[in-house]
């Protein structure tokens, strides 16, 4: 919703009516507390703000964090989301609903492999049997380290390249948080480890756009 609103030349003079999803994100990215809130929602008016009541959202804020693509499980290399498929297949949704998803295709040869991650450094790149066709345009998916913020700590993220500003940390997924004092490869090689089958399966099987199965591509 806000980088929707990035667009707009001018404010809206009548009553915006925003979907409980875009209020549940619109409270995130303004950081503010349910208390907080419900303080603005009374001094609005509630009856004629066009705001949903506390337990709406409550509700809805609950069900956004039953989804798949949100769950997490700790192993002793740190937590990790349970599904990188369901995180992805996720947001391209996301984005295709809100009529955000831009068509990008990958030139670079190094960037249109098919190769398994696992397998890149040793064997030519090879499609994955039962892969999307590669005439079809693609879906860029980068997978990558950021060591901001708690510096005892890396964070794997994934980021979604069909989207206006991909490297937003608001448009970067959290794949894993792991404790890390030195980041030597063969550390980074555990943390990335419980996600190399899920990488695997996004080559081979690709991802949904609008009701259509596209190829991914891995950076």
């Amino acid at each position: 919703m806000l980088s929707a609103q990035r667009g707009q030349t001018r404010l809206a003079r009548g009553l915006v009516r925003r979907s409980v999803a875009e209020q549940v994100g619109l409270i995130t990215a303004l950081s503010m507390g349910h208390i907080r809130f419900n303080r603005w929602l009374r001094a609005l008016c509630a009856s004629r703000s066009g705001l949903d009541s506390m337990a709406t959202l409550r509700a809805h804020r609950r069900e956004l964090a039953s989804l798949h693509g949100k769950q997490v499980v700790v192993t002793g290399s740190g937590a990790h989301l349970v599904s990188l498929i369901a995180a992805i297949q996720e947001r391209v949704s996301a984005l295709c609903e809100a009529d955000l998803f831009v068509e990008r295709r990958a030139n670079d040869p190094l960037a249109t492999t098919n190769a398994s991650p696992s397998e890149a450094c040793a064997t030519p790149a090879m499609p994955f049997q039962g892969s999307p066709p590669e005439s079809e345009p693609d879906v860029r998916i980068t997978l990558g380290w950021d060591e901001g913020g708690d510096p005892g700590t890396v964070k794997i993220v994934a980021s979604v390249i069909n989207q206006a500003h991909p490297n937003s940390p608001s448009n970067t997924i959290v794949v894993s948080i792991c404790p890390c004092d030195d980041d030597k490869f063969e550390e980074l090689s555990v943390m990335v480890e419980p996600q190399l089958p899920q990488m695997d399966a996004l080559l081979r099987d690709g991802v949904m756009v609008h009701s259509a199965r596209r190829p991914v591509r891995l950076l």
